[in-house]
């Protein structure tokens, strides 16, 4: 299966030409290293051994023509999900790493650490319940499989895995090719185990990504934690992996299983932060937690000279009462400051009210300096709220028919409803209603220049 496009010079190496596949094979063993604190030298069989991961994918060459598609197989992969191999290996944090993958055959591409640590990125040993040996133009052995990204990002035949902290250019890359290799219009495939996805909106919308093999009942977002309930069999073991925005949890974090505060492997990049770590089912359901200090603007929007709720989440994982001094900017600019007392192993919820009756129009930025009094330990909270015109919901400085619709989808609502949106609340009482509508049209029409 050759890759190419019609834009480029074709690359030396054709790593994926199907007539050649048999002059190179997947060494015995393969390498983990870098940027970790445990490099690893795993061999095929020892694969074998750990979580798995099935998902039915897509490899898609580029070809020539437009869209520019080459040969493309359909197969449901089974293998190791990435993460788990980089969580072993302990990644060491930092703000830019991406993850290199080198063949025998001397090919070679990378991708964000990010995007390595997705639950659907697997090493693949097998397709359709078939080792790659008995697979047309694979050859054996294993190979990274990564929906939605062209084909030239699915590397085979690995030898080496290394985390960098650079922008590395593989074959194909060096050729001009994108970095990125997203697929358009692709829908990511379904995984057996299944991810869950847990959406969570704030000034911005998240998603927070698990994947057990537990099975995951349900799960939600309240007061700085992210709470999931699992099942399984008692007397098994279980493993957790989440990837969480680090907006949402702000350090230190902590996990809980059950209440009680456990070890867990954690890698951070400068998007998100990756969790692992296992547990004994019982014959309950079992309670997981991720928690940590969050800053949470009650709206993304506020109509200039109303007034705009900021709770602060604060976290004592310590093992006494702790005292903590609470500052929040706008800004450059304090707004407030308080001392609170937070008892060991609880989160405390403070709220702070800005009122924009004399700032200007703008987007802001809020932060919370959060100082535990017994050692002077400083944790720094982030979010951002827009003052715009009372009427204006979509932060475009315009109200107009836009912002009406978008009133009236949640027309109705009140604060303790699934449809209620604090933006759509222009008086902030609780209710969207006529009191709103009436605020809508007395600015409709107006912009700022």
């Amino acid at each position: 299966m050759l890759c190419l496009a019609s834009s480029y010079p074709l690359p030396k190496i054709n790593h994926y030409k199907e007539e050649e596949a048999q002059s190179y094979e997947a060494p015995e063993r393969f390498t983990l290293e870098g940027l970790v604190e445990n490099p690893l030298n795993l061999s095929y069989s020892e694969l074998w051994s750990f979580p798995l991961v099935s998902e039915v994918a897509t490899l898609q060459c580029i070809g020539s023509g437009d869209p520019p598609y080459g040969p493309s197989v359909t197969y449901n992969w089974t293998g190791v999900p990435l993460f788990y191999l980089l969580s072993m290996a302990k990644v060491i944090s930092g703000d830019y790493r991406e993850v290199i993958f080198n063949a025998t055959d001397g090919f070679s591409s990378s991708i964000l650490l990010e995007t390595a640590m997705h639950p659907s990125t697997i090493l693949a040993l097998e397709a359709n319940g078939t080792d790659l040996k008995q697979v047309g133009g694979f050859a054996g052995g294993y190979r990274v499989v990564l929906p939605c990204r062209w084909g030239y990002k699915w590397v085979k035949w690995i030898k080496q895995i290394i985390v960098v902290d650079f922008d590395y250019k593989g074959t194909y890359e060096q050729w001009g090719y994108s970095d990125d290799a997203i697929q358009l219009n692709c829908a990511m495939s379904s995984t057996e185990p299944q991810i869950t996805t847990l959406d969570v909106t704030m000034v911005e919308d998240y998603v927070v990504y698990a994947l057990s093999n537990s099975t995951i009942s349900s799960s939600c977002f309240a007061n700085g934690r992210i709470a999931f309930n699992v099942d399984g069999l008692e007397g098994t073991h279980g493993y957790f992996y989440a990837c969480v925005p680090k907006d949402l949890l702000m350090d230190p974090y902590q996990v809980y299983i059950d209440k009680g505060k456990i070890d867990h492997v954690q890698i951070l990049d400068d998007v998100n932060a990756y969790f692992y770590f296992t547990y004994a089912h019982s014959d309950e359901t079992i309670d997981i937690e991720i928690a940590g200090m969050l800053l949470k603007p009650l709206k993304r929007i506020v109509g200039q000279g109303y007034s705009v709720g900021i709770n602060i989440t604060v976290s004592n994982f310590g093992a006494s009462t702790e005292d903590f001094n609470v500052t929040v900017y706008v800004n450059t600019t304090s707004l407030a400051s308080t001392v609170i007392q937070v008892v060991n192993d609880t989160s405390t919820v403070i709220t702070f009210l800005w009122n924009t009756i004399n700032w200007n129009r703008g987007n802001y930025s809020l932060t919370a300096v959060v100082t535990r009094l017994s050692d002077e330990t400083n944790y720094t909270l982030f979010g951002r709220v827009c003052i715009s015109i009372p009427g204006d919901l979509d932060m475009d400085f315009d109200v107009d028919l836009y912002d009406a619709v978008k009133l009236l989808v949640c027309y109705g609502a009140k604060r303790a409803s699934v449809s209620y949106d604090p933006d759509c609340d222009i008086d902030g009482d609780g209710d969207i209603d006529l009191y709103d509508a009436v605020r809508l049209l007395t600015h409709y029409g107006q912009k700022d220049p």
